[in-house]
């Protein structure tokens, strides 16, 4: 660094004041744009509440992404604000020292020169008189110390000059590149480390046990670590896609220690007082909040060993003593998961004093986890014990008169809180919903047929972001394919996603339809009716509520092909297999509850027996495509006709009752095919409900299959007779598969509807199916085969999909579903007296 000795000339002519004026006008833009990127981050956090998916991912990556590169940004502006101010103050202290010292020999008579030499005026004489001579010398020594401190001044105003200039070119340098010292650690701040994060939690804990607000200066320097502490930016997309990621072992450490030795109380309170200062400090709460969670996540580790697994993985076991203890404390003399009779001694006294303390903490701790960006997961198991506090605290509130809804405490938010958090780990909630993940991940004495049913049977309040359990649910629809082909780089990831999935949804399916389960409840009884005679708090009004039900039929709708016994091959769906007839039943039974939920379900069953007709026309799958098309009409029927028993309609009300989820159905079934996709990229015949479609049934609630009273008539796929007599379904049914294929091949350019005979088409269109006479559709063999469909093959297909169709009767209802009866829905809720044997697809 080369230093120039400035001259007093110089000196005077400096303005100093500007460069502290240009450091305030920076700093204060820099604060400014840090706020409005602070409040745009959490705006993207709030809306990826109500995404799900992939969308959500790439949101939440580019969002997280940009805000890193602008707080990047924002510090280096900062560093170069602070420059300026350092130097401008600096520069003015040693101008104001040089015209000090400058006024003081001028007023003394010196000659002061240009590079600070400093000159005594002759006293008289004094070559003389030895009395002028003393004065003189007299007057030479203070000159000499005038020149001293004016060229030391002088040189430190050099100094000051070239350190300003090249603290501020690198700080230019630093904020043209968007980069900067990575959270203020990477150049002249203390790198995070161990021992560095025991002292600032130390810090912390201590401000906070004084009973004092944490000083302003200490919430700012832990802000600037934890921003510094996160995910590094080029693994932020991968991160976000469940692929983990890897951060320094000085850093896993920081966070270890900072944590261990700030408590639950540390982190708290100064997630209270971040969240107060606004934006900027909202932004630092949730860093501080995803460094906690990212320490809990199996995923994140400081390496990778030769299997690609993390090496020094975070996990649940990390977290700090007292911060498990509010996670994972489920106080209960009864409930299906209580693992504790006693609070933990928050130091209160009487008991109920005791309990209050703990579940306002509990609630605190989990509003300061919320803070967290919706990217950021917990671990596996963090994941686990989160929902079981959830269902706990659920099953709590509707059993213990002391934490009722009306007893003041925070259990809402408590709940809510719980599961929106847990709900971003899939392989958490894979394992709740399936009872599988072992003793590492669920601990003991877990099963999903009990312990999830309070977050099904709750009446969850319905906040800005929506009921919390969507987020449970919601994603399961939109990971249940895989829509790349095998060799792309995100093949993989997405099949593991959609295993997931499908493994989540066969587990939920299970938790709907049991009869037995592990407590001994009937659990689709609970779920349909609301009866439990063996839940004194509860005997009534326990059933499944509309919001939840549209949800879960949401869940299930891509696996509708899978539970009529159909083969992952031909539904492109994953891990989900296949479910027996009789529990299958219940589950459209159960969904049949609610106009919404039915219309999802039964929408999905007949756009998926659609497009296996229309497949099988196309010649894009074979005869075996015949009996799922069927057996998924065979549920569409049973359901309805076994939820019509449990209203116990007479015949004309049944009749008026099927037409209308029937038309509720077709038209939901044709908006999913209008909607989706009709094929995979890879697999030709490969099709079940997409997502984009099932999306826009659960979000809007103007679309007009799903209205609880629609006002327009519904433009039926097929089958627009709704009459009880077997005979005119199954005939009305085949003609409609037929005019499936028949449409089919006019969609795909190989018939030409002006070749149809005139009552066929209206305009060159080929007529809706309803449109057409009977007289008319006894003529569509003929033009299939002309088509070159064979006759003899089609008409198999037809036999075979109206033996689909029968196989629920015959199995779950003994052949007695034609007329209506209370006995029908018994037949589903005993359908355990069925013999195993005789409970499978054939």
């Amino acid at each position: 660094m080369t230093i120039q000795i400035p001259t007093l000339g110089q000196v005077y002519n400096w303005q100093p004041e500007t460069l502290t004026q240009a450091g305030n006008d920076l700093e204060a833009a820099g604060k400014n744009f840090s706020d409005r990127m602070a409040e745009a981050q959490r705006a993207v956090d709030n809306t990826a509440l109500r995404w799900q998916g992939n969308a959500a991912s790439a949101a939440s990556a580019r969002a997280l992404t940009e805000f890193l590169a602008a707080s990047r940004a924002f510090r280096a502006a900062d560093a170069v604000a602070q420059s300026f101010i350092s130097a401008g103050s600096t520069i003015a202290g040693y101008k104001a020292a040089l015209v000090k010292i400058h006024g003081e020999a001028s007023s003394a008579g010196m000659s002061v020169w240009p590079d600070g030499g400093v000159t005594a005026p002759d006293f008289p004489n004094a070559k003389t008189d030895p009395t002028a001579a003393m004065m003189q010398g007299n007057l030479n020594r203070a000159a000499a110390d005038f020149q001293t401190r004016l060229k030391e001044q002088l040189a430190n105003a050099g100094s000051a000059i070239a350190a300003a200039k090249a603290t501020i070119a690198a700080g230019l340098d630093d904020l043209a590149a968007h980069g900067g010292p990575g959270g203020g650690k990477d150049s002249g701040g203390t790198p995070l480390s161990g021992p560095a994060g025991a002292a600032l939690g130390k810090k912390i804990h201590d401000a906070v046990a004084s009973g004092q607000p944490i000083p302003p200066e200490l919430l700012t320097e832990l802000g600037e670590d934890m921003k510094a502490s996160g995910v590094p930016p080029e693994q932020l997309a991968a991160y976000l896609q469940g692929n983990g990621a890897t951060i320094p072992a000085a850093t896993q450490e920081f966070t270890q220690q900072f944590f261990n030795n700030a408590g639950a109380d540390g982190f708290i309170a100064a997630s209270e007082q971040l969240k107060a200062q606004g934006p900027a400090g909202q932004t630092s709460a949730a860093a501080m909040s995803n460094a906690l969670l990212m320490l809990s996540d199996e995923k994140v580790g400081t390496g990778r060993d030769r299997n690609g697994k993390p090496t020094s993985p975070g996990s649940y076991d990390r977290l700090p003593t007292d911060i498990k203890q509010l996670i994972s404390t489920r106080v209960g003399t009864q409930g299906p998961d209580a693992n504790t009779q006693q609070y933990p001694d928050m130091g209160q006294r009487p008991e109920n004093a005791n309990m209050n303390a703990f579940l306002t903490k509990q609630n605190k701790l989990l509003d300061a986890l919320g803070m967290s960006d919706q990217g950021i997961e917990p671990g596996t198991k963090t994941s686990t014990e989160l929902y079981r506090q959830g269902s706990h605290l659920s099953w709590q509130q509707t059993h213990n008169n002391q934490l009722n809804p009306d007893s003041g405490y925070p259990l809402d938010d408590s709940i809510s809180k719980s599961v929106e958090i847990a709900a971003r780990n899939h392989e958490g909630t894979t394992a709740i919903l399936t009872g599988q993940g072992g003793p590492e991940i669920l601990g003991s004495g877990y099963h999903a047929d009990t312990d999830v049913m309070p977050l099904l049977q709750r009446h969850w309040p319905d906040g800005p972001n929506g009921p919390a359990i969507n987020s449970m649910l919601d994603w399961i629809h939109q990971d249940a394919q895989v829509t790349v082909a095998p060799g792309d780089p995100h093949y993989q990831s997405q099949l593991t996603n959609a295993e997931l999935a499908g493994r989540s949804a066969h587990g939920l399916s299970q938790i709907l339809s049991t009869t037995h389960s592990s407590d001994g409840t009937n659990n689709f009884n609970v779920l349909s009716t609301g009866e439990n005679s063996a839940d004194l708090k509860m005997p009534h009004g326990a059933q499944m509520t509309p919001g939840v039900a549209q949800h879960v039929a949401g869940a299930l709708a891509p696996y509708v092909g899978n539970m009529a016994g159909a083969a992952e091959n031909l539904t492109g769906t994953h891990g989900f297999g296949t479910l027996n007839p009789v529990e299958s039943t219940r589950i459209f039974t159960l969904l049949d509850g609610d106009p919404k939920a039915a219309a999802i379900i039964n929408g999905a069953a007949i756009a998926q027996a659609h497009n296996f007709d229309r497949a099988f026309a196309l010649g894009q799958g074979g005869p075996e495509l015949a009996l799922e098309s069927g057996r998924l009409r065979g549920l569409v029927e049973g359901g309805i006709a076994a939820e019509s028993g449990l209203h116990g309609y007479d015949d004309q009300s049944a009749s008026a009752h099927r037409k209308e989820q029937l038309g509720a159905g077709f038209m939901t079934a044709k908006e999913y095919i209008n909607l989706g996709v009709k094929a995979l990229p890879y697999e030709k015949y490969v099709w079940s409900p997409m997502a984009n479609s099932i999306e826009a049934f659960l979000k809007d609630p103007t679309v007009g299959a799903i209205n609880d009273k629609p006002s327009t008539p519904y433009p039926a796929i097929s089958y627009d007779n709704f009459d009880l007599t077997e005979q005119q379904t199954d005939v009305r049914a085949d003609a409609g598969r037929r005019y499936t294929m028949l449409q089919s091949l006019v969609d795909a350019g190989r018939v030409d509807p002006n070749a149809l005979p005139g009552n066929f088409t209206d305009h060159g269109a080929l007529k809706p199916f309803e449109d057409l006479k009977s007289g008319d559709l006894a003529s569509v063999p003929k033009i299939l085969e002309g088509a070159g469909l064979n006759r003899d093959d089609s008409n198999q297909y037809v036999i075979d999909a109206r033996s689909g169709d029968n196989e629920i009767n015959q199995i779950v209802f003994g052949g007695n579903m034609t007329t209506a009866d209370q006995q029908l829905f018994v037949s589903v809720l005993r359908g355990d007296k069925v013999p195993a044997h005789v409970n499978q697809w054939k």
